[in-house]
């Protein structure tokens, strides 16, 4: 699961602010997609509030990427893909930031057929 937040500072450079929970081993190897210093790594967790506050402050974007393909103890569809997500777009509105981008892990309709297709 994972919340991608681009800070822009100039208009060729970007700083990608990178959430992630778990390992940060997991995360580390996506260190490789930019310069010394473009690529940051937060931990969060979902449930929160500062945690995420904390990775979105000083962004201009903030992408959604957060998603589950099934459940768990911990977490529902519910938890995930609607308060999460409500969470996350609440937090960027209020931190100020421009342009909220969110990707559905779900392909998620206003009308489903049925709780999850696969």
């Amino acid at each position: 699961m994972m919340i991608v937040t681009i800070m822009c500072i100039t208009f060729n450079i970007l700083q990608l602010i990178l959430p992630y929970r778990g390992d940060h081993y997991d995360a580390l190897r996506l260190k490789m997609v930019g310069d010394l210093g473009q690529v940051l790594f937060v931990p969060y967790n979902l449930r929160d509030e500062e945690s995420i506050r904390k990775s979105i402050q000083y962004s201009n974007v903030v992408i959604n990427l957060v998603g589950r393909d099934w459940e768990t103890r911990n977490f529902s569809f519910d938890d995930v893909h609607v308060k999460g997500a409500r969470t996350i777009a609440r937090l960027a509105k209020e931190a100020g930031v421009e342009k909220f981008i969110h990707v559905s892990a779900l392909n998620a309709t206003s009308s489903p057929e049925v709780r999850y297709p696969f």
